[in-house]
């Protein structure tokens, strides 16, 4: 091989060195970018996390709620069902005084 083609291979090789060294600084960067949004996306999972069971929490605690409420409705019905029925024990027994009252004003007339 002669000086001018071993000159020229060498630029050649020093040419895609330096190629290759700005390649891998861009790599670097970049590498070094990705690393920060994945950290920044591990906080906003770890964030979101947190939301999600305090979430959970307030579901559980609404559904305790829910159920307490429905016991009380529960009781409620039930106390509204005796209640209406000493209503119409009492409308009954209001009708049959009224009746032995009206009997007798219209038995004294």
């Amino acid at each position: 091989m002669d000086n001018e083609k071993i000159e020229r291979q060498m630029a050649f090789i020093i040419d895609q060195q330096a190629k290759f060294s700005v390649d891998i600084a861009k790599l670097g960067e970049r590498l070094d970018r990705v690393d920060g949004q994945i950290e920044r996306n591990a906080q906003q999972i770890e964030r979101n996390t947190q939301n999600i069971d305090l979430a959970n929490q307030n579901i559980l605690k609404l559904t305790d709620a829910l159920l307490t409420l429905t016991k009380f409705a529960q009781k409620h019905e039930g106390q509204l069902a005796e209640l209406t029925k000493q209503t119409k024990e009492t409308d009954e027994r209001l009708n049959a005084l009224i009746n032995v009252v009206e009997n007798s004003i219209g038995r004294k007339s």
